[in-house]
């Protein structure tokens, strides 16, 4: 989970980084590349295959380590303190559905004062491209020229099965119905789709892919997996990453992925969510570290 840390940091850092910043665009702007991928199909004939093609595909890398180093440096423990801490997006707004406005006052108060480093997901309703566009760049706005450093804040929202908050936005299956496909080309094609969509509206994060493995037929949130096949569940996760990181998660069709929820969090023992797991280590690390484990080699950082 370090790894998935750290992207987030060189994401927020990318200014000093020399990564390219994260603009907002209309999705008539996408690259041409996104639009030109095509339909998928044929079957995935070798599933472990594509699993370690998956796995050892390499993107650019990048050693930022001095120049993060020398921002940590200059860093208040206040200041740490406050990159460390994420807030919903109703704590610097006001207004409800598509009537949702950025409270200055509170933004300042957020952003200013307490130097909050992420703001998440969505009040009530998927927002139109143009209206993330609005509220994104009022957010970047402050942080970037506001603030003793001007550290950008990351933004990341719940793209679980397409970019489901941005209207107009494609839809697919849940994860759970993208299993049944059995295809894991499938699943990464469908989530290069929602990478794009979702970085279209101006958000490099998304908190996805669902890696629990779902053995507990209680749990309310059963559907969100990949089902109960530990194997099934990884190549799927895989294809995922992969499918919203592409071989560069800086790139302006690609987003960053989050691995949820955490391992066992799946198999509650009383069924309800949110409640405590008793879990052997042995089928701990048979069943539920595989997908999460995979997932972290296959991240493109």
């Amino acid at each position: 989970m370090r790894i998935v840390a750290f992207v987030l940091v060189v994401s927020a850092l990318s200014p000093w980084l020399g990564l390219p910043v994260p603009t907002t665009k209309s999705m008539s702007a996408l690259p041409a590349q996104s639009v030109d991928r095509g339909a998928v199909t044929a079957e995935v004939e070798d599933s472990d295959l594509f699993f370690q093609n998956a796995i050892r595909a390499a993107g650019p890398r990048r050693d930022n380590s001095q120049k993060i180093d020398a921002l940590l440096k200059r860093m208040t423990l206040e200041e740490k303190v406050g990159q460390m801490t994420q807030l919903a997006i109703g704590m610097i707004a006001r207004g409800r559905d598509q009537e949702i406005q950025i409270d200055p006052a509170k933004l300042d108060k957020a952003i200013v004062n307490y130097g909050v480093g992420s703001i998440l997901n969505v009040a009530e309703q998927a927002l139109t491209v143009d209206k993330w566009h609005e509220i994104i760049n009022q957010i970047q706005e402050t942080a970037t020229k506001k603030t003793r450093l001007g550290i950008p804040v990351i933004y990341g929202i719940d793209s679980i099965h397409g970019a489901n908050y941005v209207q107009g936005a494609t839809l697919f299956p849940q994860e759970i119905g993208m299993a049944a496909t059995w295809n894991p080309e499938l699943m990464k094609r469908g989530a290069e789709i929602a990478a794009m969509e979702t970085r279209a509206a101006g958000i490099p994060w998304s908190f996805s892919p669902v890696l629990d493995i779902g053995r507990q037929p209680l749990w309310p949130r059963f559907y969100e997996t990949f089902g109960e096949d530990p194997y099934l569940a990884k190549v799927m996760g895989v294809a995922f990453v992969r499918g919203m990181e592409g071989l560069d998660v800086g790139s302006q069709d690609h987003v960053a992925t989050s691995l949820k929820h955490y391992m066992g969090y799946s198999f509650s023992f009383n069924g309800r969510d949110r409640t405590p797991a008793w879990i052997p280590e042995n089928y701990l690390r048979e069943y539920f570290l595989p997908t999460f484990d995979a997932a972290v080699k296959a991240a493109t950082y």
